[in-house]
């Protein structure tokens, strides 16, 4: 069977291009704060770990782009999603999220993207895992995070 397709999600900046590389076990995505990608990016990132081949998709943040240009990306990122699910099927979706974000930005910006690739609820459906990045600078424990935001 073909690779495991792993989206990627989050906001700008949250991390998505360096949860890649550090997947990859070497500087493959471009890394910045800045970049504008596309619903997808052109090229997956091809990965085996063990025995299992995998796909990693950085998904863009769409929620800072104006509501036109908005519109486009998520009927693109709809399309796309469903071909994935159609072709091989994706197996996760990855939210990166920085830790200094508050909660409210947390919980659109999940939701902004659940809209538009459906419930993660449904039977079938890929499961959502969170990684959240930027805690080096936490003023306790990085562990702490994870008790402080239930």
């Amino acid at each position: 069977s073909g690779p495991f397709n792993v989206l990627i999600f989050g906001e700008t900046g949250g991390g998505k291009s360096s949860i890649i590389n550090l997947i990859m076990g070497r500087d493959t995505a471009q890394t910045s704060p800045d970049q504008e990608t596309l619903a997808f990016t052109h090229t997956p990132y091809e990965v085996s770990l063990g025995s299992r081949r995998f796909k990693l998709w950085e998904v863009s943040s769409i929620e800072s782009m104006g509501f036109f240009q908005t519109l486009v990306l998520k009927w693109r990122l709809k399309k796309s999603y469903k071909r994935l699910c159609k072709d091989n099927g994706v197996y996760l979706l990855l939210y990166c999220m920085r830790g200094s974000m508050t909660e409210r930005v947390l919980v659109r910006n999940y939701k902004s993207f659940i809209n538009i690739v459906g419930s993660t609820a449904d039977p079938g459906r890929a499961p959502v895992a969170a990684v959240v990045t930027s805690l080096e600078d936490y003023p306790q424990n990085m562990d702490q995070w994870w008790t402080s935001n239930k």
